[in-house]
């Protein structure tokens, strides 16, 4: 009934003769003006199959257009939404440039962006003008809650939605744990977990709503292992996998995938910025007890320092293929591959336990298991 609205003439050959339908985007743009539902996109895409033509950048088979949303169309033709936290350095500044050159909307957040990060946002607002590339710079400090939900509120305005938000703010101290104040874990365990809490609580709204998402938790190697020295940082980065795991769990019924990445060690401006222990008094204590740090301080400088060092490149990588996998993302990413083989008994078991703890407490369905209800006596 829509088909008098609807501009399906335009056509193209291929390199070996086949005639081809209208690009992706030309569909994609007349279902969603439209406003076509799911179960009519789908109908559209089965009929033009039917006419025997195959479907113009993709060749779909009657298996795949039978799953085919309109979300699904618009993600490959269209390029997902990202918001990114941490984006002024790092991993985070290399994947908002890298994915939005691939034609996703990307929103690249940053604290202070008039002052201390200034010239970050200058250099990524530079760059999105000469590339014409769809890329905005947003000011975003994970520690503070007006900041985290004006920053969302703002690329929902702008965007309509958000597809995609990596949570990549992070940073680390290296010192004797016992050294370090209650106050000092409660500035990194703000950042790297209570942050992470803030952002994915202004974000989740609207992607219940749209009742699809992925939320990327930049974890680390340590967050599966203990470094020592790192203590405070590793507490918040295991802590990080347990409430990955738990949004896992429960955003399962809204279709809302949740992730995690674990690098290993790069050269990024992390180490630029380490945390030192506060008290001084507690270093003394240690004595020579307390200079192991300085050996575990070498082995991270002379990797970032080595000519193959690896820049944060292989990570922006990893946020790649998972944003553009079309499903089944797996939970743990672990980049680098000696640390892959390292981890990989360590993760295979983790998952594993998850059907059976789902299971124990009742919830297989939060697993993506089938719940039997118990017969009545």
């Amino acid at each position: 009934r829509h088909h008098s609205r609807f501009n399906f003439n335009a056509s193209s050959v291929d390199s070996v003769g086949r005639r081809l339908l209208p690009t992706p985007h030309m569909l994609v743009r007349t279902l969603l003006i439209n406003d076509v539902s799911q179960c009519a996109a789908q109908q559209v895409l089965l009929l033009l199959l039917a006419a025997g033509s195959p479907g113009g950048l993709f060749y779909f088979d009657a298996a795949f257009a039978s799953i085919l949303t309109v979300e699904d169309i618009r993600r490959k033709t269209m390029g997902s939404v990202v918001l990114i936290t941490g984006a002024s350095t790092g991993f985070g500044r290399d994947a908002a440039e890298t994915l939005a050159r691939r034609g996703h909307h990307v929103f690249a957040t940053m604290r202070d962006v008039d002052g201390r990060n200034a010239e970050h946002r200058e250099s990524l607002q530079r760059l999105a003008s000469s590339e014409n590339i769809p890329l905005h710079v947003l000011e975003l400090d994970v520690t503070d809650e007006a900041s985290v939900q004006n920053a969302v509120l703002r690329a929902l305005e702008q965007a309509g939605q958000l597809d995609v938000v990596i949570n990549n703010a992070g940073f680390a101290g290296l010192g004797v744990t016992e050294a370090y104040t209650p106050e000092q874990f409660q500035q990194i365990f703000d950042v790297n977990l209570y942050g992470v809490v803030r952002v994915n609580r202004a974000v989740l709204p609207s992607m219940r709503q749209q009742r699809s998402g992925l939320l990327i938790h930049v974890s680390s190697a340590a967050g599966r292992v203990v470094v020592p020295g790192f203590g405070a940082y590793c507490a918040s980065k295991f802590a990080l996998e347990a409430l990955a795991d738990t949004y896992r769990f429960e955003l399962q019924p809204f279709g809302i995938e949740s992730v995690l990445v674990e690098p290993g060690i790069y050269r990024t401006p992390i180490f630029d910025r380490l945390m030192e222990p506060a008290d001084a008094a507690r270093l003394l204590d240690y004595g020579r007890a307390g200079e192991f740090v300085e050996r575990v301080r070498s082995v991270f400088q002379n990797a970032i320092a080595a000519d193959d060092a690896p820049g944060p490149e292989e990570v922006t990588q990893a946020f790649v293929r998972l944003i553009e996998m079309p499903s089944q993302r797996p939970f743990r990413t672990v980049v680098s591959a000696p640390l892959a083989e390292l981890l990989e008994s360590y993760n295979a078991t983790a998952e594993q336990l998850r059907p059976v703890v789902a299971q124990m407490f009742n919830v297989p369905e939060l697993a993506g298991l089938q719940r039997v209800e118990a017969a009545a006596e």
